[in-house]
């Protein structure tokens, strides 16, 4: 059963595979320091030498309901903040496809820190856990959203707004930003600056997301690959003027391909377009709203 409240439904998996992980050896300080040691204080992807500047923590099988890995000894590596960058969501196996000899040395890691049989042994029960989680958080958000509407929203008309004044307000809005100079004045943070903000404000990117700066048309703009969609999906919205991300994530499946737009020169991207002002975050290109899926707004 999917439903639209990924960004709960995400963080009740991550707080469960969290706090079954401290029945294990729970990643700590001097875990951190027998991972450096095992791969000679080198990224395990790379052989970057790593620093207090370039190193992070990814883990091996990830931190989510699809793979249920744990937060526990065995599962994290620090690796290069690029090298983790660049990975993704590629799986292992495919990111180190040319260095054989590091996937080994990765696997064996795995296996003597006794991880690989904790996951092997856990794996299918929490697998189970985690969707019937994922479902019963998401019914109880449904029934909570159901009984307001019927309770309030229908029996109360005044607390709904007008269709007609909103539309006339965004509109001018649009025109206002277009107009404005300041706009013109654009300076947007890369890929790795803005998930080492996110991770510092407890919105984890492990993998590949979706950024958009704001341009000087007073839009957001993206150009993702539609195969994000077929995962939980993480969109972080860069008002680079008044220095706020918007964090987004995107259960898998929530939108389908057919009901977005795509670029006609490359039918595999999709083509977003938000309008900076709309704090319904609507895609003017497809008329779907994102604001379901915001998890968190940052200001940095």
């Amino acid at each position: 059963m999917g439903y639209e409240y990924g960004d709960a439904q995400n963080i009740a998996v991550r707080c469960f595979l969290n706090q079954f992980s401290k029945n294990f050896e729970y990643f700590n300080e001097s875990h951190k320091n027998q991972t450096l040691e095992y791969f000679d204080c080198k990224c395990p992807y790379t052989d970057v030498e790593l620093t207090s500047a370039n190193m992070v923590k990814d883990h091996v099988i990830p931190f989510n309901k699809k793979s249920c890995g744990l937060h526990v000894f065995g599962n994290v590596l620090i690796v290069d903040k690029k090298a983790n960058s660049d990975k993704s969501s590629k799986s292992l196996e495919e990111y180190l496809k040319n260095y054989p000899e590091r996937l080994q040395k990765i696997k064996e890691f795995i296996k003597v820190t006794g991880y690989l049989e904790i996951h092997e042994k856990y794996q299918q029960y929490l697998r189970e856990t985690c969707n019937k989680l994922y479902d019963e958080i998401g019914d109880t958000i449904k029934k909570r959203c159901d009984y307001f509407q019927i309770k309030h929203l229908r029996s109360n008309p005044n607390m709904v707004t007008s269709t007609p004044k909103t539309k006339q307000i965004f509109v001018s809005k649009k025109v206002a930003i277009s107009q404005n100079p300041q706009n013109r004045i654009i300076d947007a943070l890369d890929k790795s600056e803005i998930s080492d903000i996110c991770c510092k404000n407890n919105f984890i990117i492990n993998g590949d997301f979706t950024k958009a700066k704001r341009n000087k048309t007073g839009k957001y703009w993206a150009n993702p690959n539609k195969k994000l969609l077929l995962n939980d999906w993480k969109i972080v919205l860069e008002d680079n003027l008044n220095k706020i991300l918007y964090c987004f994530e995107v259960p898998q499946n929530a939108i389908m391909k057919d009901n977005v737009k795509h670029r006609k020169d490359k039918t595999d991207l999709i083509d977003i377009q938000i309008y900076c002002d709309d704090n319904t975050f609507t895609d003017s290109r497809s008329g779907i709203s994102f604001a379901k899926w915001l998890v968190k707004t940052i200001n940095y």
